[in-house]
């Protein structure tokens, strides 16, 4: 790609132009022996000029090539389906997600229109989306792409306006609903076998940050310390540390302290009270997560249960 400011680029050329003429005048004196002296002049001007029109025409080419080469290195390496449609509607790039989800070649998608991969009822939203991304520079659909066999692909359509070669396109991102919907249900999954397998722990689990804001606790709370879950989760780690015996509090708040600022093993026994006053020994563990809050400090999981004393 040739760079450089407007005043350099043209002494680049008045170089250039100078050195072909002082050729050429030389030239001529064996090719063009008769010609007069501003005969002469002349054909060496209209011969720089030609060869300076055919040198910068050579370079806007490679120029185009380069761009064209990087658009497209950028569109592959989008992680959604992407293309790059031009004013009339045609693609003029994809990416290899747009072949795999819609199932065209790459010589069919260069045959085809925009239109041809939208649901029939979905034509007049995306024409009205394309012109307003033409006009304001960005816009959104949700809409339905069908695939070669009629495959329905419900998604959420994004697309910018960009210049390519110089002449206005859009470059459209689309997002496979099906997919996120996957990712959801495989979410849920998880999140319902991890609280199976906490209910199943006989000890109370739970998670709080140096604030002591409790982000989770399991239900066997309630069985220790007779407190709901909903109830622990209101009040934070603050219901658990009243709970504990006020001679045994300042090292079990400092354990933990320790736990969240230097790292160190939080294991206590204590003497703890349940919500109906009755009094038992706890076995108290913790370990810090590896994650961060805005405040500096990690969260920790931390294990409750009845001590064996």
């Amino acid at each position: 790609m040739l760079k450089g400011y407007p005043v350099t680029r043209a002494l680049r050329w008045a170089t250039v132009a100078l050195f072909l003429a002082a050729g050429l005048a030389g030239l001529k004196q064996v090719v063009l022996p008769n010609l007069s002296a501003w005969q002469s002049h002349i054909a060496a001007i209209l011969l720089c000029a030609l060869v300076v029109f055919l040198l910068n025409l050579g370079l806007l080419y490679r120029q185009e090539i380069e761009q064209n080469k990087l658009s497209e290195n950028i569109i592959q390496s989008l992680p959604e389906i992407a293309c790059v449609i031009d004013g009339w509607g045609r693609f003029r790039q994809w990416n290899a997600n747009f072949e795999a989800a819609l199932g065209y070649t790459a010589q069919e998608i260069a045959e085809i229109s925009v239109l041809d991969t939208i649901e029939e009822d979905q034509h007049e939203t995306v024409r009205h989306t394309m012109a307003s991304i033409f006009t304001d520079g960005m816009a959104k659909a949700e809409s339905v792409l069908m695939s070669k066999n009629g495959s329905r692909i419900p998604c959420l359509l994004t697309g910018v306006r960009i210049l390519l070669n110089n002449q206005p396109c859009i470059l459209g991102i689309a997002i496979d609903f099906r997919r996120i919907r996957q990712v959801e249900a495989s979410l849920r999954a998880s999140e319902k076998q991890y609280r199976s397998l906490v209910a199943s722990i006989p000890e109370a689990i739970w998670k709080a940050d140096a604030e002591g804001n409790v982000k989770f606790v399991s239900p066997q709370v309630e069985t220790i310390l007779g407190y709901s879950a909903d109830e622990f989760g209101e009040q934070g780690a603050s219901l658990w540390f009243n709970s504990v015996h006020i001679n045994d509090r300042p090292r079990v708040k400092q354990a933990f302290d320790s736990l969240l600022n230097e790292g160190k093993p939080y294991d206590v026994e204590c003497r703890a009270q349940r919500k109906n006053g009755e009094w038992f020994w706890a076995h108290d563990r913790a370990v810090a997560t590896a994650t961060k809050t805005a405040f500096g400090s990690p969260p920790a999981f931390c294990r409750t249960s009845q001590s064996e004393r």
